[in-house]
């Protein structure tokens, strides 16, 4: 839903179309400092020039382009010195701090995408397991253990839009479909990804927004977040209520490989599907744990306010170890698997 707000300056009439943001620091500071002025706008080019530069992208890369579209704050300035208005992008604010297992709470809407995975047996009685992310209005990206029966029955819903377990907020919207990555055979956790459909379209929205998928397999970046309601302690029964944040380092997958060598689960060692994250410089506690799983690592998105999705939570040894990171299912590697079912 767009709505149209006025402003008024001694220099400026300001027109805010987007979703809702404080433009109080737009005009206390220098409306002269590092902008983005929309390349359209600037060339007076129709919105229509857009779709030549996206053939050659990705089909990921094109939604995330129209995603951004959807919740971008922009503002239109109308300066006496000049005929026609420009319009602006305001710089994302999305609350990033340099801070699961030694991770720290979450503000309202910072992981719009984040999404709760839930077994249930009717409305009332639902119990989350694990984590997932919302990547279009119709489907939530997870790891395939994540899709196996607890309590005798299969994910049913998931939650979206409240980083409070416990609280009345957010929305639930029932799964009708689960899609495993045809080469996963647990008990191995290789190609340990899926993807859910969800029973209705969900209307984006402030603290409801998709995330992006990353597609460069060769380039990862050198630390991301991981986000998940699981547990602090490898110790605990109980996973955490509140969601939780936690910034980890990416490793190169042969030197993660000499702390998963030999393990069951992963008779072949760490493959190029997989990628390894954690702690490697302190104590070792920040990392993700039980619960944590099907959850995003994710980096935010250097030009949208969106946040691209760089791993899956897969598995780890305990939790927040020293020298034995936890590994990710890698988004880049399984990307063209992920467009063909949701952007098919």
């Amino acid at each position: 839903m767009f709505f149209i707000k006025l402003f008024i300056s001694s220099f400026f009439m300001i027109i805010c179309i987007g979703v809702a943001f404080d433009v109080s620091s737009l005009l206390t500071s220098n409306i002269l400092g590092p902008v983005n002025i929309d390349d359209n706008t600037k060339n007076n080019k129709n919105n229509f020039e857009e779709t030549k530069t996206n053939i050659t992208k990705r089909k990921s890369e094109i939604k995330c382009n129209e995603y951004r579209n959807a919740v971008t704050e922009k503002v239109w300035l109308f300066h006496p010195s000049q005929s026609k208005p420009f319009s602006i992008s305001i710089p994302c604010k999305q609350p990033i701090n340099l801070l699961i297992s030694g991770g720290g709470p979450v503000e309202s809407g910072q992981f719009p995408h984040m999404a709760a995975i839930g077994w249930s047996d009717n409305d009332s009685n639902i119990q989350y397991f694990c984590g997932g992310s919302l990547i279009s209005e119709n489907w939530i990206l997870t790891a395939a253990h994540c899709t196996q029966y607890r309590l005798k029955r299969k994910p049913s819903v998931v939650r979206l839009g409240s980083n409070r377990l416990s609280d009345k907020m957010g929305e639930i919207i029932k799964i009708i479909d689960i899609i495993r990555h045809p080469e996963y055979k647990p008990p191995e956790m290789y190609s340990d990804i899926a993807l859910l459909k969800l029973e209705t379209s969900v209307i984006f929205r402030k603290n409801i927004r998709p995330a992006c998928l990353f597609s460069q397999i060769h380039k990862l970046p050198m630390a991301a977040w991981t986000t998940g309601w699981g547990q602090t302690e490898s110790d605990e029964d109980k996973g955490s209520d509140d969601l939780l944040k936690v910034r980890l380092e990416i490793l190169d997958n042969v030197d993660c490989s000499l702390s998963y060598n030999k393990i069951p689960i992963i008779p072949d060692g760490i493959t190029s599907g997989m990628l390894c994250a954690g702690d490697l410089h302190s104590t070792g506690k920040k990392d993700t744990c039980k619960g944590d799983s099907g959850g995003p690592l994710q980096i935010l998105h250097p030009s949208y306010c969106l946040y691209e999705l760089v791993g899956i939570t897969s598995f780890g040894k305990l939790c927040g170890i020293l020298k034995y990171p936890s590994v990710y299912t890698s988004i880049s590697y399984y990307l063209e698997w992920i467009e063909s079912i949701v952007w098919p």
